[in-house]
Parts: structure tokens; C-alpha cells; sequence
């Protein structure tokens, strides 16, 4: 009885944007108590309105759910900003790691039997170096701080 409350009231707003939480208290104010909050968005999609309502969702985030027909009129996306800074920074980083590579000597007089650290380190780009310390210890994403000022500057 309660989905069914839930599902007639989603069609009577159907120019509404709901999110997950709101739909999930609706249902839950109905008496509903079957069904969790992410179970009860997908179902109601696929069993009552299927291509019709759109579900947007994200990590972190209640879903958004709109009418297909009326989604154009109550969201307006724009792509993020964030996503392009990360491409330009890794770009960047790529870049400062090929400059770091091209400006190291290589000295092909001499064969090592055994490599130390430092012959090693020698032959590797010290931007790299720090990425992978930083993601090793910190197992995180390894934030750098880029030399930007000089766009595409080897220095």
C-alpha cells in the first residue's frame, strides 16, 4: 500500500524533481518499512515509469529522479570545471616527468653490475619520484604542486 502511495504521488508530481531521500521519507510516511531507500528509487523506476524517469546519481549523493519530458526544463548540466583542472594538471605532471627524463645524462661508458639508490634514482624523473612516495605512504591520490608558471617549460 505504501509503494503504491509513493508511486501515485511521483505521477501526480510528475513536474517535480524528487531525490532519493524525499521519496524514501514519502514511502516511509505512508507506513512503508519493506523496502530500503536505493531498493524503493529502482523499482519504482523499472516497474512503474522504466525509460520515462530518469535517475541521476552520484558516490556520496542522494539520486535526483525527473520525468524524461519535463528534465529539460528543471536541470540544467554543466559540465564541471573540476574535471578539466584535473586533465590540465595531469597534463602538466606528464609533461614536468618528460623534461625530467630528457634532462637526465645518461652515461653509456659504464655498466653497473649492482645499482644502489642512487644510480637508480640517477635514471628516474624526481616529479615521478615524489607522486609515488606520496601515493605509497599516504595511500591517497597523490596531490603535486606543478611548476605551472612556465607553461611547457622544461626547467
Amino acid at each position: 500500500m505504501a509503494f503504491e502511495t509513493t508511486v501515485s504521488a511521483v505521477r501526480a508530481e510528475s513536474s517535480q524533481v524528487w531525490n532519493s531521500i524525499e521519496l524514501y521519507d514519502l514511502y516511509q510516511s505512508n507506513g512503508g518499512r519493506d523496502i530500503s531507500r536505493r531498493t524503493l528509487s529502482y523499482q519504482i523506476v523499472r516497474i512503474y515509469f522504466g525509460s520515462d524517469l530518469l535517475v541521476l546519481s552520484g558516490t556520496g549523493v542522494a539520486s535526483l529522479l525527473a520525468f524524461r519530458s519535463k528534465a529539460s526544463s528543471l536541470l540544467r548540466l554543466v559540465p564541471s570545471s573540476d574535471e578539466n583542472d584535473v586533465e590540465i594538471e595531469l597534463e602538466k605532471v606528464a609533461h614536468q616527468i618528460v623534461c625530467d627524463v630528457n634532462e637526465s645524462v645518461v652515461d653509456d661508458n659504464n655498466y653497473y653490475a649492482r645499482v644502489d639508490m642512487d644510480i637508480a634514482l640517477d635514471c628516474v624523473s624526481s616529479t615521478f619520484v615524489i607522486i609515488a612516495i606520496k601515493a605509497f605512504f599516504y595511500k591517497t591520490e597523490p596531490y603535486v604542486t606543478c611548476r605551472s608558471h612556465l607553461k611547457y617549460n622544461c626547467y
